[in-house]
């Protein structure tokens, strides 16, 4: 890599208006941005990764009706948005629930049909899904509540709110964000799943329970990042913060500057957090100092293989005149009333999905994501530099896209055993669903460096469990809370009523060197590593790049 781009910036949120139709109903196989999944064939929201014939959608209007569906149903899973790239774990393989078409949702989407921004008069409603209390400085939101419609209603308040910490993909679902341990980057906050203080849960017997970190320990740290795995998320209550003032700074390093900075990142967490595994305060807030002086910082690494550019003013010019054009259009329809039926065929949702249609003509898209540990980063990011040297870097059309949080308390949080860095990319030559017969091996030999030798723990929502992911073997991975989950789901769903499609549910123990029933080694606080053993997967061979045409030709 010739020169790499290490970005240290404050995250800034550019609201734009979300357009939606008073109730979602869309009649395209696909899930747009806000209207989610069609009722013919459920697939994410680039119309891809797509269930099975057999897998129906049921879109309850209530609470009520939620809870007896699943009652009724011996396989169910909730979706949102469809922003996953990991089919297996949104596909139900019988009944998928769609929770953006409750009617406690309809103010809100009416809202945004008619082109206005919330107010807190719209809490006004009875049962509106957004409800903020200034006084505790909490906002409580149904998990089908949109990131970015959340987002405007706490900026619309006073002087203006904000959660700690989003996501980029904030057009997700509040819901589907909490259960797959969606992030930003912040040491301060960690991931939206760490922020949570309480949840409503429909559980596998229909019954609706709320958890919180005091009452309930083990199993709140259980649903932080629950996969979907351990019932459906109804509501989150999270904390609020007044909206902050950023700076933003962008620092350009050549490739031994940036291994320099990671370097000396790894070298500096090491040293403080073994020094703050004891009870010494005065370790403990230097690690604190430590990482907090990492807060809200991203950083972007790439070739720049054919210098700079100079803006083009002209489009930029264009699209300034082209906005206020197209806002003018979308309210005329809106209020003349034909943009509902506009919505259904060819009008407002079908303008974002034409971009996905553009760009899968060139080349199919899937997202990747690993989190590294940060006590090796530096090393792992040795590693890939000499693997990306020459041809290696062949297969990427992209940049690799570094994020930061700290260790957190969801037993299923990728910074479960500590900080991570994220290494987020895109494989723009094809999606996973091609891979096995047509490799972008280099991309590939990347995730697989990633997984073999960088320790990464994948986004359960993105890409790599069809291939370098698909033998995933829990214990090794999260070695101190994978049986603290395998509990939970146990305990709150026994006959895995919730496990979808997925094949990573696996769990075993052993006491005293002797395999025992799972079971055994569970208690109201969780698998009792003290007396057991959390033991690997034996029953798959971990999916590796073929390396030849011949071990292509077998896959």
């Amino acid at each position: 890599m010739a020169e790499i781009t290490a970005i240290a910036l404050s995250l800034v949120l550019l609201m734009q208006p979300c357009l939606a139709a008073k109730v979602c109903s869309n009649t395209h196989d696909f899930f747009s941005n806000l209207c989610g999944p069609s009722t013919s064939k459920l697939n994410n929201f680039q119309g891809h990764h797509a269930c099975g014939p057999y897998n129906k959608l049921i879109k309850p209007k209530s609470v009520a009706e939620l809870q007896d569906v699943v009652r009724s149903h011996a396989k169910v899973r909730a979706v949102g948005a469809g922003h996953s790239w990991h089919k297996d774990l949104f596909c139900s393989g019988d009944v998928n629930v769609y929770l953006a078409e409750l009617e406690t949702l309809t103010p809100l989407y009416t809202a945004y049909a008619q082109g206005t921004r919330l107010n807190v008069s719209a809490s006004d409603y009875k049962d509106f899904p957004i409800r903020a209390d200034l006084s505790t400085m909490t906002v409580t939101v149904d998990a089908g509540v949109p990131q970015r419609m959340l987002i405007e209603y706490l900026l619309s308040l006073g002087d203006g709110y904000i959660f700690g910490s989003s996501s980029a993909l904030i057009d997700q679902t509040i819901g589907g964000a909490v259960a797959t341990g969606t992030h930003g980057s912040s040491m301060l906050y960690g991931s939206i799943s760490e922020q949570v203080i309480a949840m409503e849960v429909v559980m596998a017997n229909g019954s609706l329970r709320t958890f919180s970190k005091e009452a309930d320990p083990h199993l709140f740290r259980a649903l932080q990042v629950s996969l979907g795995r351990l019932g459906i998320l109804t509501k989150v209550t999270l904390p609020i913060v007044k909206q902050p003032a950023y700076d933003r700074m962008t620092i350009e390093e050549d490739t031994q500057q940036t291994l320099a900075f990671y370097k000396g990142v790894q070298e500096g967490y090491k040293r403080l957090a073994a020094a703050a595994t004891g009870s010494d305060a005065t370790a403990k807030s230097e690690l604190d100092a430590f990482l907090n002086s990492l807060e809200q910082m991203t950083g972007t690494w790439g070739t720049n293989t054919k210098g700079r550019f100079a803006p083009n003013k002209a489009l930029v010019e264009q699209a300034e005149a082209l906005a206020p054009q197209y806002d003018l259009a979308i309210k005329a329809a809106l209020a003349n009333g034909t943009a509902l039926s506009a919505y259904e065929v060819q009008g407002i949702v079908d303008q974002g999905r034409q971009g996905w249609v553009d760009h899968d003509n060139t080349g199919l898209n899937d997202m990747w994501e690993a989190a590294v540990p940060m006590r090796i980063i530096g090393d792992c990011l040795e590693k890939v530099v000499k693997l990306l040297e020459g041809e290696g870097a062949k297969g990427f059309f992209d940049v690799i896209y570094f994020r930061f949080t700290r260790q957190e308390s969801g037993y299923m949080s990728y910074g479960a055993d500590g900080a991570v860095i994220f290494l987020n990319t895109n494989d723009w030559m094809g999606s996973e669903a091609l891979a096995l017969k047509h490799p972008n091996v280099n991309f590939l030999r990347f995730q697989q460096l990633l997984r073999d030798e960088c320790q990464g723990k994948f986004h359960w929502g993105k890409a790599g469990w069809r291939t370098i992911n698909k033998c995933f073997d829990g214990a090794t991975a999260y070695p101190t809370t994978w049986c603290h989950f395998g509990c939970a789901a146990q305990e709150l769903d026994p006959t895995a009523k919730f496990a979808g499609e997925s094949d990573m549910w696996h769990w075993r123990a052993a006491k005293g060197g002797k395999e025992v029933p799972f079971s055994d080694c569970c208690s109201s606080e969780g698998f009792d590593y003290g007396q057991c053993s959390c033991l690997p997967r034996t029953n798959c061979t971990p999916w590796r790049v073929p390396e030849t045409n011949e071990e292509r030709s077998e896959l």
